[in-house]
């Protein structure tokens, strides 16, 4: 295969599933990097310690792991790892995207763990399921391909054509839509419970039926919200759970961390900065 970038100075003949020479992109002015971009192809690598099936075309967080070897958000990244090091944890991953994320912490987490992936997006929930196959967390990790709301329901999902981690409205898809305490666990079984979400301006409106209609003793420890499409929200969620008896702990990255001191962590979660490095 022959990727042809540029005017008549600048040939670059690619062949598929060279890593290397496709690594030669990454030091392209900018504004070649778009051109460059649309072309290359979908690839494994082998980036902190795992095997990822990524798409650097259409979708940012995959991009920058082929780039940079490295996850969008490490310090956010490094929070939940200290939390759930070793422990035997139930992590909620709203928004799970192409399952970086998840993976990069499953690293982590202690034998009895599962982590439960919601990704309503078709075509990011088959890239999810890769990625969790490659790196032997089948057992562990399930796949809800839905969108998260207050009620049972069906929704329409629009999709960017530039990037897929995010939404747009260029196409569309209709997705069943679900309330998260639909996907409590009860059980009992985990020394504790951590919630990622990111979805695109409706946290509010998965997290706050969860909260009115979950009783707390099943309220994770640990929440990561992102907090950049805040101006979307119908209700400051940060602020509900913050009269619930969450305490805000830190904000970066575009992300608020938020602890539970009522649901006891049997450690103190370390700060960002002195979390392991992968």
């Amino acid at each position: 295969m022959t990727f042809l970038a540029g005017n008549s100075n600048f040939t670059t003949a690619v062949k598929h599933n060279s890593f290397r020479t496709l690594m030669a992109f990454t030091s392209l002015s900018s504004r070649w990097q778009d051109s460059v971009r649309k072309r290359l192809p979908m690839l494994e690598i082998s980036a902190l310690g795992h095997r990822f099936q990524v798409n650097p075309r259409d979708n940012h967080c995959e991009y920058t792991m082929w780039k940079y070897k490295r996850i969008t958000e490490p310090k956010s990244v490094s929070v939940l790892q200290n939390a759930v090091r070793g422990k035997r944890a139930l992590m909620y991953d709203l928004g799970a995207n192409c399952d970086l994320f998840s993976v990069v912490i499953g690293k982590e987490i202690g034998d009895g763990s599962q982590v439960v992936c919601f990704e309503p997006n078709p075509e990011m929930a088959t890239r999810l399921a890769k990625n969790i196959s490659l790196n032997g967390m089948k057992d562990m990790a399930t796949i809800q391909q839905v969108a998260l709301g207050s009620d049972d329901g069906e929704g329409t999902l629009s999709l960017a054509n530039k990037n897929l981690g995010h939404s747009a409205s260029n196409n569309q898809v209709q997705v069943p839509i679900r309330p998260l305490s639909q996907f409590t666990d009860t059980s009992g079984s985990f020394q504790i419970v951590v919630l990622k979400i990111d979805i695109e301006g409706f946290e509010d409106r998965a997290l706050i039926p969860f909260f009115a209609n979950v009783d707390e003793q099943y309220w994770p420890q640990v929440v990561l919200i992102e907090v950049t499409s805040a101006f979307m929200w119908e209700t400051n969620v940060v602020k509900t759970m913050q009269s619930l008896g969450y305490e805000l702990t830190d904000t970066f990255e575009g992300n608020a961390i938020l602890q539970n001191p009522s649901t006891a962590v049997t450690q103190p979660i370390q700060n960002a900065n002195s979390g392991r490095s992968h």
